[in-house]
């Protein structure tokens, strides 16, 4: 009889266990699922972004363009790589004085 109690209690343990580890398990996937969408939606947005800043820059000439990224980036002065400016985590085309491009300074794996 005892044993029968005991077994009893085990297998109610052994379930209930499992049960909060579904739940759990459950839980994170549905969170994982959500951010993943949210990060996506950023992405896409901010490339709609990058799309229009060079059509709306208007007369901004590049030391005004440089200026305005390195202030809102606080980075400092940035770098210059194969024709690009790079501030904070954008970098900016130019051709001549004109900005043509803007472009990440990184590459997201989600947003690909």
């Amino acid at each position: 009889m005892k044993w029968r109690i005991a077994t009893a209690a085990l297998t109610v343990a052994l379930l209930g266990s499992n049960l909060y580890w579904m739940v759990g398990a459950v839980d994170d996937a549905v969170g994982r699922a959500y951010r993943t969408d949210g990060l996506y939606g950023e992405c896409h947005a901010l490339d709609e972004a990058l799309a229009v800043v060079p059509l709306v820059s208007g007369g901004a000439s590049k030391a005004d363009v440089l200026a305005a990224a390195r202030e809102a980036s606080g980075d400092g002065d940035g770098f210059e790589d194969d024709g690009v400016h790079v501030v904070g985590r954008l970098g900016y085309r130019f051709a001549g004085d004109r900005l043509v491009a803007v472009e990440r300074s990184w590459s997201p794996g989600a947003c690909e």
